[in-house]
């Protein structure tokens, strides 16, 4: 009877612990889903800052300046004040608020204001020095007698937005605490949505489009949206601020136990900076436009990285860090490969089919404005190298949670600057000793990431548990045969898209019969800079030469002949600024008798959409023949919703 009575007992305990599991990925599931729909807003707008600035400013010295300056001097502190504090503050703050909230909250106070002062004196610092730490950092740009002024004014425009910027981090990971997740990623959404609403609003009307003093409305949109971040936050505290007192008490016992969990992450940060400098440095000496060339390639790869990834990150770690205390190691390890698994089943086949549609994706993405047809072909080299490293990418944020949450701050930072070590050695070696190209820089970045996210990976496994190996081959081997499926119909639909659809331009678009008659006279290839126009209708075609940038005024006559792909245009009406085209002279009149116009092709649109639909298609139907569970998770829980409606 008792042996009953105790069997019963244990069985109530595991379905109440059962239940709780449950519930807790009940909540979990929900908080992700609203912070993934409010982020992915926010970065599908965002996103539109790296379009805008590629159509205002195109792939030049000043995009370089412009988007070298927001990576390295102001994202780039954000993101280094969030590596020293996520895994110091919220540990500490969490634990101390479940004895004592208001001693968690002078933690908060210490922290803000020490903060506070120290990112005030070094952007002091870097307004009154702009010229001579742009000249020590980025030379190529320095010597850029038109750049290096503007660079100048942009870098003390945009320097103050560093300082609350970076402290909306505190408010954001205090509301994490909370479990309230909602308005962190709304702010982060409103100061992404700011940069691009600011060129929109100010390019054409305060500044025109070709002004060097249009880099002002970048400026001013950083400034705004980061300080904007930081306020929208506060007022979500609501009561909890009464709390806050303003404190440099940096010896309490709390403050000393979150600089301590610092003093690891710190060296961590210091090489993660060194990193961007170095990687800024490197595209800048390869030469104008190969900073900014990577810089949109990776936004391509960024996009998705940063919704569902992020969001998961952000959401998992309260709870990692209870499972961690409770020294549950088979929840941590369940969910390690659970959130693995589905990171594969998503960015695996992402990956393969941006690898394949890499030039139609950077047509329809980017040409458009100061962005021309010459600009297309390092930034899909940049595409291809990011590429293969979106799984790598897509969980790295996530992995290091998992030592955050057993209070190792150490290891996922050692790791971080070993690849940080990496990552500069090969970008050093290929570039200046092997005289490699931006593909190297590009390459440095995912190699180095893959390799520390394999690292951290083992690693973390024997700390959790046994987790098994055979189940996780059997996927890896179901999801390579779907994604080479798929791989297969997306070439195929390709092919023929292009051929119903439009032709495959391999550099501009030229007509046979043109390249036969003037093939053994000199032709000038490059894009449109500028037209002159006067009471006959179009003069002259000033074009930017596609091999070493200088302009060259092409002046037109009635006998020149205009070509849009194959066929001959109505009229020069075809002929507009930003459009690839090519010059096939005549040796004794000195002007060019015919024009080859490129354009982007409208079939680019049609193929990426036509092997959008089909390759999703083919994948899942592959998942499903393969029976590879997230494949069946989702349709069962999809299914199973629209079921139970129309049963009721």
């Amino acid at each position: 009877m008792a042996e009953d009575i105790e069997m019963q007992v244990e069985t109530e305990v595991e379905s109440e612990r059962e239940a709780e599991q449950r519930e807790a990925g009940k909540r979990m599931t929900i908080a992700a889903l609203v912070v993934t729909l409010i982020i992915s807003v926010g970065r599908i707008l965002g996103t539109l800052k790296g379009f805008f600035v590629a159509y205002f400013f195109g792939a030049g010295g000043l995009a370089d300046a412009l988007n070298v300056l927001y990576d390295v001097v102001v994202f780039r502190s954000y993101a280094n004040i969030e590596q020293l504090v996520r895994p110091a503050y919220l540990p500490v703050f969490v634990r101390t608020k479940a004895e004592d909230e208001a001693e968690a909250w002078r933690l908060t106070s210490i922290i803000t204001t020490v903060a506070f002062l120290v990112l005030s004196l070094l952007v002091a610092i870097g307004v009154v020095f702009a010229p001579g730490i742009i000249s020590l950092f980025w030379p190529k740009m320095a010597a850029d007698p038109v750049v290096f002024p503007w660079a100048v004014k942009l870098f003390r425009v945009m320097a103050p937005a560093v300082v609350f910027f970076s402290l909306s981090i505190l408010p954001e990971l205090t509301l994490h605490s909370y479990k309230r997740f909602t308005w962190p990623a709304v702010s982060d959404a409103i100061f992404r949505v700011f940069v691009p609403v600011a060129m929109v609003l100010l390019i054409g009307h305060v500044w025109q489009k070709n002004d060097p003093a249009a880099v002002y409305a970048f400026g001013i949109g950083v400034l705004l949206g980061g300080t904007a971040r930081f306020f929208i936050m506060v007022p979500a505290l609501g009561r909890k601020l009464t709390m806050f007192r303003p404190s440099v008490a940096v010896t309490s016992p709390k403050a000393v136990e979150t600089f301590t969990l610092m003093l690891p992450v710190l060296a961590g940060v210091i090489f993660s900076a060194l990193r961007g400098l170095v990687e800024s440095r490197v595209a800048t000496d390869l030469g104008e436009g190969t900073y900014s060339s990577l810089k949109y390639a990776r936004n391509v790869t960024d996009l998705p990285v940063q919704i569902l990834p992020l969001a998961v990150s952000f959401v998992v770690f309260p709870y990692l860090t209870e499972w961690a205390g409770q020294g549950a190691k088979d929840k941590l390890a369940d969910a390690l490969v659970s959130m693995t698994r589905a990171m594969a089943f998503l960015f695996v086949p992402v990956a393969v089919g941006v690898m394949l549609l890499a030039k139609p994706l950077v047509e329809v993405l980017y040409v458009r404005g100061q962005f021309t047809a010459e600009n297309v072909y390092p930034t899909v080299i940049a595409l291809l190298c990011f590429a293969p490293g979106l799984l790598f990418f897509s969980v790295e944020g996530s992995i290091n949670k998992w030592f955050f949450a057993f209070k190792d701050t150490v290891t996922p930072n050692i790791i971080g600057i070993l690849a940080v070590l990496v990552h500069i050695s090969i970008a050093l070696i290929g570039t200046y000793v092997l005289h490699g190209s931006l593909a190297v820089v590009a390459l440095a970045y995912s190699i180095s990431k893959s390799l520390k996210v394999i690292v951290l990976y083992l690693l973390i496994s024997r700390r959790i548990g046994v987790i098994r190996k055979a189940p996780l081959l059997a996927y890896i081997g179901k999801l390579a045969i779907a994604c080479g499926i798929m791989g297969v119909a997306v070439v195929g639909t390709q092919a023929l898209a292009l051929r119903h659809f439009g032709q495959e331009e391999k550099a501009f678009a030229r007509d046979e019969a043109i390249v036969k008659q003037y093939a053994d006279r000199p032709y000038l290839t490059g894009s449109v800079k500028s037209l002159e126009k006067g009471a006959g209708g179009l003069q002259a075609i000033v074009v930017a030469a596609s091999k070493d940038g200088r302009l060259v005024n092409v002046p037109l006559d009635p006998q020149t002949q205009v070509f849009r792909g194959k066929k001959p245009a109505k009229s020069t009406k075809d002929i507009k600024v930003g459009r690839g085209i090519e010059i096939f002279y005549d040796r004794k009149l000195g002007i060019g008798p015919a024009i080859a116009v490129a354009t982007v092709p409208g079939s680019a649109k049609i193929v990426i959409l036509a092997c959008a639909v089909v390759g999703t298609f083919v994948f899942l139907v592959v998942a499903a023949l393969a029976r590879i569970e997230e494949f069946y998770a989702v349709s069962n829980h999809v299914l199973g919703k629209v079921m139970r409606r129309f049963a009721h």
